[in-house]
């Protein structure tokens, strides 16, 4: 039976993805920011059923990302990515995920790209599962004028869906920003007055209509 996993990106891209079987957070790895191209390595704590890569390019509107590959497997990119925002705090992000045939141990993923532009963060995530994941429902918000961006992810009914979120904020510091309720931060990367947060929830039993969101503090 498939699982899914539910992805959700604030302000610039989003992904979603539920699941039939409780999909569980495994493991996530911060690469180091620059102008790429990238080679991430990731050791899952677990087997992986699903392997998740976001990209978020800071200060530029350049779209120079070719592919992403995880122990030599190509990735997919879900629906809305790449998104662009192209006024204020100018970004472009990404969201690549694989479901299957998933290879084990430490693996390296690379983002490909030249020149791509501002400076780039990427974070690999992986979690795990008694069967495969897929992608069920896309969201993404751009704004320059919300407060407390929120976004409703629209879930297959009576399943457990995993959701993991990346943001792109213009906040100066990590304790400007906090997940919202039911949600746990996985990382932060400031970018001088330009914040990356990503963060994720814990598998939800009921399914149907669930509200992502960050709170200014």
């Amino acid at each position: 039976m498939m699982q899914r996993l539910a992805l959700a990106v604030i302000l610039l891209l989003g992904g979603a993805i539920p699941t039939f079987a409780t999909l569980v957070f495994d493991a996530a790895t911060l690469g180091i920011a620059g102008d790429g191209p990238f080679t991430i390595a990731h050791t899952p704590v677990g087997t992986p059923r699903c392997v998740l890569v976001v990209s978020v390019a800071a200060g530029t509107v350049d779209d120079n990302i070719t592919g992403v590959t995880y122990g030599g497997v190509a990735l997919t990119e879900v629906a809305g990515s790449p998104l662009t925002k192209g006024t204020g705090e100018l970004a472009v992000t990404h969201t690549f995920v694989l479901g299957s045939a998933i290879p084990t141990g430490t693996q390296n993923a690379v983002i490909s790209g030249a020149g791509l532009g501002g400076t780039t963060q990427n974070m690999v995530l992986t979690a795990t599962g008694a069967a495969d994941c897929e992608v069920d429902d896309t969201s993404t918000l751009s704004s320059d004028a919300v407060a407390n961006p929120t976004l409703t992810i629209n879930t297959t009914a009576s399943t457990n869906t995993w959701i993991v979120g990346v943001g792109f904020f213009g906040v100066p510091d990590a304790i400007d920003l906090a997940p919202g309720v039911d949600y746990t931060s996985l990382a932060e990367h400031d970018f001088s007055a330009r914040l990356i947060a990503v963060s994720r929830r814990t598998s939800n039993g009921s399914g149907g209509n669930i509200t992502m969101d960050w709170v200014a503090v």
